[in-house]
């Protein structure tokens, strides 16, 4: 009975291959690719904030105009930051430490999903304009 079990499934993982595989049954092609989405917009956001935090004090300190760099900078922060982290800028909470990258995460997660519901519409679009779709 045991080695029945065993041959089934053995025989239902060979169905998990060329891209349609799991890792242990729990990271599937879309949680990868949201994965890796939201990691890179979470590393783009966190550079961005130190460039523009280090632009922007040059100009706080010596009182001088912003230069272009630091404007285009601080308005793409401004994006990335949208909705969680903007949202929470604008509550009455201040100094969330810890809680505040938690919150970036989620966004940066929130970011890597909607670009992947976004990639997938545009790739059905396209696939259902060709002409044997």
């Amino acid at each position: 009975m045991a080695i029945e079990q065993n041959n089934k499934i053995a025989s239902e993982a060979k169905g998990y291959q060329g891209g349609q595989g799991t890792l242990l049954g729990l990271v599937t092609r879309p949680v990868l690719i949201i994965s890796t989405l939201a990691l890179g917009h979470f590393i783009a956001y966190v550079l961005l904030i130190m460039f523009s935090y280090g632009a922007t004090m040059n100009s706080f300190d010596s009182g001088a105009e912003l230069s272009i760099g630091a404007k285009l900078s601080s308005l793409v922060v401004d994006i990335l930051s949208f909705p969680l982290v903007s949202l929470v800028m604008y509550l009455p909470i201040r100094n969330t430490g810890v809680w505040g990258w938690l919150i970036a995460m989620l966004n940066s997660l929130m970011w890597g999903t909607a670009i992947w519901i976004c990639l997938k519409w545009l790739r059905n679009r396209t696939v259902a304009s060709l002409p044997n779709g």
